[in-house]
């Protein structure tokens, strides 16, 4: 990385010399130019390119987002970074923060404080027709078809209605596009909703509780349909109080409590994070002393005749028995247990609130 200051040496944007030259700001001192650092020109020509990369891949980023309602704080300076290609969930208990987030980010509701960027810069009015969304209860007119509502949603967004068929492929209504709305069930209704957002060809995907009083069949389309649009490249927010869901489908998650984030990163961090060895030996004494002297040895219990084992790492199993085994011990039982999306959920509220 360059240091601040620092200048990468072009001429017309092309190389024409051997070596590049980074240099240093001027020194106020002697007036010279100091070279730190050398380059060739296919080197230069990888930083750009990979810088310029990075910030493309940025879709979204909040930089201490707020938002007052008189003395209510609902969102209190939230910072987040979603790239290209991330299913990322807020996950949030009822009155988190998650519906207000998303009504700023959208420039439904106005913030408090802090800003947001989309694709790298403040959102303008055409940065919205990049973007797809679902915040309320689906609404449509019950007497007309489901093609002849999406069509009329195209005339509004000024969407040409032939994307109408292909978004209701996509959330598998093609079979059902002549039918009134109103012989719809709701699981029917919330999959028309999400066609609307796709209308458009959205690079962004933003859902607000897409399960919602959903029963368990259509739970499992909805979460199939963000899952295959995700797998096409669109990168999706979606907020959502249903843990299972979030760790099903999303690849990155934020969790907030009143406001405030209290975890970001990826889910499968997440898990791992919870993970234990448990352990079983004839001499427990000796088992708690080595698994004490273990590299990346964390933390541990024991409770009836059971050693729970946290490491600094992932957990390899094979490694700890192999080392165990070293030092003249034998396990009766090994095994990894990974705690739930929910225990962590749970755990990371309660040290919060502690």
């Amino acid at each position: 990385m360059l240091s601040k200051g620092a200048k990468l040496i072009l001429l017309s944007g092309q190389f024409l010399f051997k070596q590049i030259f980074v240099i240093s700001p001027v020194d106020k001192k002697n007036g010279k130019l100091k070279i730190i650092l050398r380059m060739t020109p296919n080197q230069a020509s990888a930083t750009i390119n990979e810088r310029q990369s990075f910030q493309a891949e940025e879709i979204l980023r909040l930089e201490g987002l707020g938002k007052k309602y008189g003395r209510i704080l609902a969102v209190d300076n939230l910072d987040l970074r979603i790239l290209k290609g991330q299913v990322y969930g807020l996950l949030g208990l009822n009155g988190s923060g998650k519906t207000t987030t998303l009504g700023m980010i959208l420039g439904i509701l106005q913030p408090s404080r802090g800003k947001y960027y989309w694709f790298g810069e403040p959102a303008r009015p055409t940065t919205y027709k990049r973007i797809g969304s679902l915040l309320e209860r689906p609404s449509f007119y019950p007497y007309l078809s489901a093609t002849n509502n999406l069509e009329i949603v195209a005339l509004t967004r000024g969407v040409n209605k032939i994307e109408v068929e292909p978004a209701l492929q996509m959330v598998d209504l093609y079979k059902r596009r002549n039918h009134k709305v109103q012989t719809f069930s709701y699981g029917m209704k919330q999959r028309l909703a999400l066609a609307s957002a796709l209308l458009g060809n959205p690079e962004v995907l933003i859902l607000d509780e897409p399960t919602n009083g959903l029963d368990p069949e259509g739970i499992f389309e909805i979460r199939n349909i963000i899952t295959g649009i995700a797998s096409k490249g669109t990168t999706v927010l979606m907020a959502s109080h249903l843990l299972d869901e979030v760790q099903k489908t999303c690849t990155h998650v934020a969790i907030l409590q009143k406001g405030k984030k209290k975890y970001s990163g990826a889910v499968g961090d997440l898990l791992n994070g919870g993970e234990t060895l448990e352990l079983s030996a004839n001499d427990m004494q000796t088992l708690e002393r080595l698994v004490m002297t273990l590299p990346e040895y964390s933390s541990h219990k024991v409770s009836n005749h059971l050693l729970e084992l946290k490491m600094n790492v992932k957990i390899d199993a094979a490694e700890v028995n192999r080392f165990l085994h070293q030092h003249g011990l034998s396990c009766s039982y090994i095994n990894i247990h990974k705690q739930s999306l929910e225990q962590n959920f749970l755990e990371i509220l309660q040290q919060s609130t502690e």
